[in-house]
């Protein structure tokens, strides 16, 4: 089995929207694809099997719907960032480690499934920018608050990626771990294919061209906490409206602008965490990284 679970912010949607664009030749080649939009409709719910905590029988549903999903298939790749936690679970406990729960809802999922050999993806991505996107999405999904209260008491020197690898390392069911840089995903997305599906579909998965959840503009931050500050929107969902209207307003424009929420030594600090932290995953056992062909770049 291939398990990607990640990370939220790091391509993750882009690359599921690449593997739905060809699930049935991925069908036909004996492989059980199952991507986050399948797993998450109403009515194949799989998320019981990502928590320990709750309902047996819902658990048992869960798991049986599971079987039904990947019977008769040869091979099972499955796409899902939320079995490691929430956007938010990650998001929020940054400061001490991103999804602090992933190996225990990774094991349980795992052992209730009875996989062995399995192999894990994830993507990681440097940490100012990763915070800077993650403040769009929290902005998108009616979270509202100013940036500098969203990285309040952020700290670049504590490691963000390491205690989350470190920790699936040790999990017997797990056979290897592939990590790649978010920041090379364009020029490895071919070995990322590979990975996952085999070395026929090198040439035939091709990178949907469209961008998806893109970050916002300054123009839409500003207009979204401009509005924030006025304090007439209590309602979440009224929020999450708001801000899909402006930023479909907004995107028209041509003048737009990137917002600059880092001040350099803020940005070189990350950059040097980042670096670092990469040196230690790639020492982990169990760990391959994938990197871009020199004569390719």
């Amino acid at each position: 089995m291939i398990l990607h679970i990640g990370a939220h912010k790091t391509a993750t949607t882009h690359l599921q929207r690449s593997l739905e664009r060809q699930q049935r030749e991925i069908r036909e080649r004996g492989i059980a694809c199952l991507i986050a939009r399948k797993i998450r409709r109403p009515d194949r719910i799989f998320a019981p099997l990502f928590r320990p905590e709750g309902s047996t029988q819902r658990k048992a549903k869960a798991l049986e719907r599971f079987r039904e999903q990947i019977k008769g298939a040869t091979k099972l790749v499955m796409s899902e960032e939320n079995i490691s936690g929430s956007f938010r679970d990650g998001v929020e406990n940054y400061r001490h480690g991103m999804y602090p729960h992933a190996t225990e809802r990774i094991s349980f999922f795992l052992t209730k499934a009875d996989l062995n050999n399995v192999t894990l993806m994830m993507s990681v991505r440097d940490p100012a920018a990763f915070l800077s996107s993650a403040y769009s999405e929290m902005l998108r999904s009616g979270r509202w608050m100013t940036f500098e209260h969203f990285v309040e008491k952020v700290d670049f020197s504590r490691p963000a990626w390491l205690p989350q690898i470190q920790g699936l390392t040790g999990l017997n069911r797990v056979r290897r771990i592939i990590v790649w840089r978010y920041e090379d995903y364009h020029d490895i997305f071919d070995q990322i294919i590979v990975a996952l599906l085999g070395p026929e579909f090198r040439e035939t998965l091709l990178p949907t061209p469209k961008t998806i959840r893109p970050g916002y503009s300054r123009e839409v931050v500003e207009a979204i906490l401009a509005e924030h500050q006025k304090n007439r929107i209590p309602e979440r969902e009224d929020r999450i409206t708001f801000a899909r209207e402006t930023e479909e307003r907004i995107s028209q424009r041509s003048d737009l602008t990137r917002p600059a929420y880092w001040p350099a030594d803020a940005l070189a600090a990350a950059a040097v965490s980042y670096q670092r932290e990469i040196e230690q995953i790639v020492d982990l056992p169990k760990v391959h990284m994938l990197r871009p062909d020199p004569a390719r770049t």
